[in-house]
């Protein structure tokens, strides 16, 4: 059971990775000139691996816009809490 747990953690680490290598692609290239070729290579990924966990590129940038904008509240969030 713990090595299933172990193999989820890795996957999810994984898969944030991308997103965020998307998210940064797309900040630096524009929504129709990010690739997911390019998402694996900034990751050091297969493209495969990248369509296994988000089928298409639509998919993927729109997860990755997702994980931007909640990772901004996220951050936001932390620094309104840590602010006298």
């Amino acid at each position: 059971m713990a090595q299933k747990a172990s193999a989820e953690v890795v996957a999810d680490v994984r898969r944030d990775q991308m997103l965020a290598a998307a998210a940064q692609l797309i900040a630096e290239r524009g929504f129709s000139d990010t690739r997911i070729a390019d998402v694996a290579a900034r990751v050091g990924a297969s493209p495969a691996l990248v369509v296994y966990y988000f089928g298409t590129k639509d998919t993927l940038l729109t997860e990755a816009l997702r994980y931007s904008e909640q990772s901004f509240y996220a951050a936001a969030e932390e620094m309104l809490t840590s602010t006298p």
